[in-house]
């Protein structure tokens, strides 16, 4: 099978109890095209890693770094 464009797309999301029966959902995601040559797995792994620094950024920023 031969790809001439493909595209990986990553989001993940994390709940964050804020107390006081309240809570906040946080979301971010990412896509990227790459060529066909391309490791998919690797791509996606690099894109998860972005976003896992993305979203604990977030985490920190809404909470002050309290976990």
């Amino acid at each position: 099978m031969n790809f001439k464009n493909r595209r990986v797309v990553v989001g993940i999301s994390k709940t964050i109890n804020l107390g006081n029966y309240e809570s906040m959902r946080i979301h971010t995601g990412m896509e990227a095209d790459i060529n066909d040559k391309a490791d998919v797995d690797e791509a996606y792994n690099e894109l998860f890693e972005e976003c896992t620094k993305q979203l604990l950024e977030y985490e920190e920023e809404i909470i002050g770094g309290e976990k």
